[in-house]
């Protein structure tokens, strides 16, 4: 590394330049070792044990319990004695009705596109050479990263110029690798 240039300025203060460092990209290496690892994966070790189509067909289920519950306790609504009992029954299913709902609005979003397609299409965009990545392929492989991947978590660790990392992903699907 270059030593920095001193100048001084006429009333005697220093100036001091700095010579400019090429860009350092530390995630490259990272970035590089991933794509190699997560390419070998299939698309059987993505989606898991768990069908989409039968998660949604639970969640459909228990929908249609759940709106056949608040039919029944709205119904004895006309009842003044027992009204505050009602409406606090029917609050309760009807935050329960939401929830499910939203879990079945994902779980069919799911269904549609399934990790294991998504996993497909990250694989063959990560088998070509990552010398010759465009910007836009690299979004397209995180898209379908994203689509498949629930979380990564990392352990880096390291010593002088040395510097390992222990990578986990867990798969929406409910695969595993490591």
């Amino acid at each position: 590394m270059p030593l920095p240039r001193v100048e001084r300025a006429a009333g005697g203060a220093e100036l001091v330049e700095r010579p400019q460092l090429p860009p350092r990209r530390p995630a490259v290496p990272l970035e590089r070792g991933l794509r190699s690892r997560l390419a070998e994966v299939r698309a059987e070790e993505v989606a898991g044990s768990a069908s989409p189509a039968d998660r949604v067909e639970g969640l459909a289920g228990r929908e249609a319990e759940l709106d056949r519950l608040v039919a029944l306790w709205a119904a004895k609504m006309d009842d003044p004695a027992i009204a505050d009992l009602v409406a606090a029954k029917l609050v309760e299913f009807q935050g329960k009705l939401a929830a499910v709902t939203a879990d079945l609005d994902a779980a069919r979003l799911e269904a549609a596109t399934p990790a294991g397609e998504a996993w497909g299409e990250f694989r063959s965009l990560a088998g070509t050479d990552p010398a010759a990545d465009t910007d836009e392929a690299r979004v397209r492989m995180r898209a379908a990263r994203r689509r498949a991947v629930a979380s990564v978590h990392c352990l880096f660790a390291g010593r002088g110029r040395v510097r390992l990392a222990a990578v986990q992903v867990n798969f929406r699907a409910g695969g595993v690798r490591k």
